[in-house]
């Protein structure tokens, strides 16, 4: 994954219904403090929130 792509939350890898998230899109990349890579995604259904750290595994790519 990298950014620009857009993907979707596996489901129980968010609090509530990961459906309801949609589509997000990889703004960022970075890694935390144990050395695992984050991607910071930014949910299209959701215009006024913030960009949402999550880990490769959380994520399903939909399309690079």
């Amino acid at each position: 994954m990298k950014l620009g792509d857009m993907v979707k939350a596996k489901p129980g890898t968010a609090e509530g219904d990961v459906e309801k998230l949609g589509v997000g899109i990889i703004v960022r990349e970075d890694t935390d403090v144990i050395g695992m890579k984050r991607f910071w995604v930014k949910w299209l259904n959701f215009t006024n929130g913030k960009p949402w750290a999550r880990y490769e595994d959380d994520l399903e790519l939909i399309k690079s």
